[in-house]
């Protein structure tokens, strides 16, 4: 265990049990607090095939986000990256 300022760094590690494997129907509940990664994962797990996709539309924020200044002392920040599966289907 390693003290730097205020934080306590412990390294831990799980090693599995062996090989897992889920045999049956999985669900993957998203919505609008579904970004990034969990993005990239829902996609990889859409794109195999492995499940039934439940809820509403993700956040949509992969990608570098621009920031654009605006008049009036506004401020528009985008994404500008698509992401699809590796047959080009848009998510």
């Amino acid at each position: 265990m390693r003290t730097r300022g205020f934080w306590v760094s412990v390294r831990r590690y799980v090693r599995p049990a062996g090989f897992a494997r889920v045999r049956g129907p999985i669900v993957l509940l998203v919505g609008n607090g579904t970004l990034s990664a969990a993005e990239h994962f829902s996609l990889a797990l859409v794109d195999a095939n492995r499940v039934t996709v439940v809820g509403r539309g993700t956040a949509g924020t992969d990608g570098n986000i621009t920031g654009v200044q605006l008049p009036g002392q506004f401020a528009l920040s985008f994404t500008g990256m698509v992401l699809s599966t590796p047959r080009w289907v848009a998510w």
